[in-house]
């Protein structure tokens, strides 16, 4: 099936379509303090399906010059919601080339065909859009007939931390780990928190570096640290004033992470950490730990919802914020699947978005 207007073509991707897809990544870049290009290369297809159980994306065509000027994506993902397996789809966005962001006025139509390719696949659906995208947030946010609703679900921050801390002693059981050995304590914390992933190792996960705080031989606290450089790039494009400066600095010196340098791939990697109990002691001992042990990165990755107990762990040290808003969206306009969320904890983990 495919979307078509006398001038363009909307389909589904195929391999075909990968050099056009990766020129309209390039052609972006996220607006703010630190201006970020987001890059998929080598292979945007295969960066996705890494990311969910099943991946829907799709192109936007121009016919006259056989060109593509723009792409979106579904990605479904197993989740527990109220205690309860469904499929998440986490949209995307939809990604135009520069030149063809004022000239696309059919964007409702886009919405159904995605809708119409999925909906019998997904059962709730999740966006983010970076705090600093006004315009992007008033159109979406904008109650329309022809488009799903957008319902606020509250802030998601990303805290770039440095990695490779100092060394020192740190009390307990604090070690890397096997993810077996932390298995039933991630399930018990995800059956209680909304949009977590069903299995500790799920998608890409399964190459992730495990870590674990242990008392009396029980892990009771847990973390992961995810390389995905080789298929997920950050280029940073330019920096604010202040961030000039502080780039031009011995950052690590003064507790910050390096900053990449200008149009090159951030020497990074994503985690995330959970505790049964949300112990704000026990988490800031295995995030030190974490960071310490981290020394083949620039800057660790972490995000956590506004709602979540432990954001004050990592809001306390120093770090660089980048901050969304979170959404679920409605395409049937009840707003009843969502309304039990609204205020709770969401769990996100960065390195899917």
């Amino acid at each position: 099936m495919s979307f078509q207007s006398k001038q363009y073509v909307f389909y589904k991707a195929t391999d075909e379509d990968q050099l056009g897809i990766q020129e309209v990544f390039k052609s972006g870049k996220f607006e703010g303090d630190i201006a970020v290009q987001y890059l998929r290369d080598p292979n945007p297809l295969a960066s996705f399906q890494k990311e969910g159980d099943k991946c829907f994306i799709v192109v936007l065509k121009e016919k006259e010059k056989d060109k593509i000027i723009g792409t979106g994506s579904c990605i479904i993902r197993s989740v527990y919601w109220q205690g309860e397996i469904k499929r998440l789809g986490y949209l995307a966005g939809l990604k135009l080339l520069p030149e063809y962001q004022k000239k696309i006025l059919f964007i409702p139509a886009i919405y159904r065909y995605l809708y119409e390719e999925i909906k019998e696949e997904v059962d709730l659906y999740f966006t983010t859009i970076l705090s600093e995208n006004i315009a992007v947030q008033k159109m979406l946010e904008k109650p329309r007939k022809v488009m799903p609703l957008y319902i606020y679900a509250g802030e998601y921050k990303v805290y770039f931390c440095k990695s490779g801390i100092r060394k020192r002693k740190l009390k307990g059981d604090i070690r890397q780990c096997n993810k077996d050995e932390l298995e039933a304590l991630y399930e018990a914390k995800a059956k209680t928190v909304n949009g977590s992933l069903v299995k500790i190792d799920a998608y890409d996960l399964k190459n992730a570096t495990f870590y674990g705080l242990f008392e009396n031989g029980k892990a009771v606290t847990g973390g992961y640290v995810l390389n995905q450089q080789s298929y997920k790039q950050y280029v940073v494009k330019s920096y604010s004033f202040l961030y000039s400066i502080l780039s031009k600095c011995p950052s690590r010196l003064l507790g910050y992470p390096s900053f990449p340098k200008m149009n090159e791939a951030a020497n990074y990697a994503c985690a995330a950490i959970w505790d049964l109990e949300d112990n704000k002691e026990r988490v800031e001992r295995l995030w030190a730990y974490m960071r310490m042990e981290a020394r083949s990165y620039d800057f660790l990755m972490i995000g956590l919802h506004e709602k979540d107990p432990l954001r004050s762990c990592i809001e306390k040290g120093k770090h660089i914020p980048y901050s969304s808003r979170c959404y679920w969206v409605d395409w049937q306009h009840n707003r009843v699947p969502y309304e039990k969320a609204l205020g709770e904890n969401l769990a996100v983990d960065v390195a899917f978005l």
